[in-house]
């Protein structure tokens, strides 16, 4: 069996989620022409939890790394993959049918790369579903950038560019972007959303995403660059 579309999921401690993102995935898949196969390939950080053998209960395939670098866990399951398409997930987001239906329909037709715009998948906030929706046509339509949550590209474009770039401090689902809307242009961006969990904006509360936005306009791009910034973004001034 060819394998068309290959879907990785990196994952670390992720067994409240990674059920649901698996499962959701193959529902999503009934019905697809079966000569034409799929993956899914749970790329797994040393996890502590039971993430590993949910997957593997949900048919998935394991790839066990140690990396404790986001960009470097979805480069090792993107460098697995068998299929002409990568579609990147996160082990909190889920897919639909028709979701599928439209990413292989873009990359089919000839897209090189592309995202959607994100719902919340479950309690969210009420201003952090109303940021949301200024946030995607911030981030997806005028920046031009994909979500890491969810995130395709052809696999020949991938191993030319060299996956997503481990060393930067901007997010590497941002840094891959740039570096793809240069050599191919804009991304294409679905037109259903993807439903992705809220749990940033009930962890960290609305004062750290005004913030945030706040740094973001005031320093542009060199906001993810700072290393403090980044450090506040990425949660170590927030740890007691």
């Amino acid at each position: 069996m060819v394998v068309h579309l290959s879907f990785v999921i990196p994952a670390l401690n992720e067994a409240h989620y990674i059920g649901a993102a698996v499962d959701s995935i193959h529902d999503a898949m009934r019905g697809w022409d079966r000569q034409h196969g799929y993956e899914i390939i749970v790329v797994d950080d040393d996890s502590t939890d039971s993430t590993v053998a949910i997957a593997r209960q949900c048919r998935a395939q394991i790839v066990q790394v140690r990396k404790r670098n986001i960009a470097a866990v979805r480069n090792a399951g993107g460098r697995k993959a068998h299929g002409k398409f990568l579609i990147f997930v996160d082990a909190d987001t889920k897919v639909s049918q028709q979701i599928i239906r439209e990413v292989t329909e873009a990359l089919i037709d000839g897209a090189t790369w592309g995202t959607a715009c994100a719902v919340p998948a479950d309690k969210c906030p009420f201003w952090a579903r109303v940021g949301l929706k200024a946030y995607n046509y911030f981030y997806v339509h005028l920046r031009r950038c994909g979500y890491g949550f969810f995130f395709f590209l052809r696999k020949d474009v991938f191993e030319q560019i060299g996956g997503f770039p481990e060393e930067t401090r901007e997010g590497e689902d941002m840094a891959l972007s740039k570096l793809l809307a240069r050599r191919h242009g804009r991304p294409t961006v679905l037109r259903s959303c993807i439903a992705t969990s809220a749990r940033k904006a009930q962890q960290f509360g609305f004062w750290y995403h005004v913030k945030m936005l706040w740094l973001t306009v005031r320093y542009g791009d060199e906001a993810y660059s700072r290393p403090e910034i980044a450090a506040y973004r990425d949660g170590e001034l927030r740890v007691p």
